[in-house]
């Protein structure tokens, strides 16, 4: 069966697919996300900003503009771009995959009435895994929203949880809100690397370096242009080499960047694909090796 380009990203999928595979993996993924974490923000107004209302009883109030945004991601019905909030979007998506709803079901009922069946083959699919992305995105900055700085570790590794995690600099144990599970910061960053080297992510340069931020590793501009100048972090490829770009900008793997970032890499040479967990493992059996002479 030949394959034809994905509407929502430059890779290719099959022609019974409505989106590539990766694209299918992060929409289940923000499903999963929002089914996890939707009463948090439901919550977030109430127990998270704001003051006491005054009028007894102890309860709490979002300030007005947080409150209003809250509201407004959830509940909005189109703002100035023309895009409406959540409950809205998955109402539309609910009818376009024939599941039955109520006026009275909330975010989270209708999250998992689409994940309860077929979803990701829908003629909406596309339209819809890409509303839903944008406003889980939006979602996500409520909720990691704090005035101390923090590294973001990726999810919780308890398979039946999966809520994102991340810990203030310099904490070395932290529990999951969600499950109550204790994860060892070193052990979450060992997880998140694997997952960088074989994510097959790619950005401009200054997407990359945001990403990078988040996760507490810090590059200045000047010296990812000596990489790219130098030749050590390349343009990435496509599966025939030819390089990749969007609007003009070259773009990168986030692999090689991290690698680069983090003294892993001391060059980078992608005459087409390369296989990162195969140049960790060289390196590994080059270290063991060397411990081996030395005996």
């Amino acid at each position: 069966m030949a394959p034809t380009v994905c509407p929502n990203c430059w890779r290719d999928k099959t022609e019974n697919q409505q989106i590539c595979t990766l694209c299918e993996s992060t929409f289940a993924s923000d499903l999963k996300w929002l089914r996890l974490n939707i009463r948090d923000l439901e919550d977030y107004t109430e127990k998270r900003v704001g003051k006491r209302n005054g009028h007894g009883g102890g309860g709490y109030r979002a300030s007005e503009p947080v409150r209003v945004a809250a509201f407004d991601l959830l509940y909005g019905q189109s703002d100035e771009n023309g895009h409406q909030g959540l409950d809205i979007t998955l109402r539309c998506f609910c009818a376009c995959l024939g599941k039955d709803y109520s006026e009275h079901d909330t975010p989270y009922d209708l999250t998992g009435k689409i994940m309860s069946g077929p979803f990701l083959r829908n003629s909406g699919t596309p339209v819809y895994a890409k509303e839903i992305h944008r406003l889980k995105t939006k979602a996500r900055r409520f909720l990691d929203f704090d005035d101390e700085e923090k590294e973001i570790l990726g999810p919780c590794p308890n398979p039946e949880c999966g809520v994102q995690l991340a810990a203030p600099v310099g904490v070395v144990e932290i529990t999951c809100r969600h499950c109550n599970n204790k994860w060892t910061v070193g052990y979450l960053r060992d997880q998140r690397r694997a997952r960088i080297l074989d994510s097959g992510r790619t950005g401009t340069s200054i997407e990359l370096q945001d990403l990078l931020a988040q996760c507490g590793i810090a590059t200045k501009r000047s010296t990812v242009r000596g990489w790219v100048h130098h030749k050590r972090l390349t343009q990435a490829v496509d599966r025939e080499g030819n390089p990749l770009e969007r609007d003009g900008k070259p773009l990168y793997r986030l692999a090689d960047m991290y690698l680069l970032a983090t003294g892993e890499m001391r060059k980078a040479d992608h005459t087409g694909d390369v296989n990162l967990w195969e140049l960790v493992g060289k390196k590994n059996e080059q270290t063991r090796e060397t411990e081996a002479d030395h005996e």
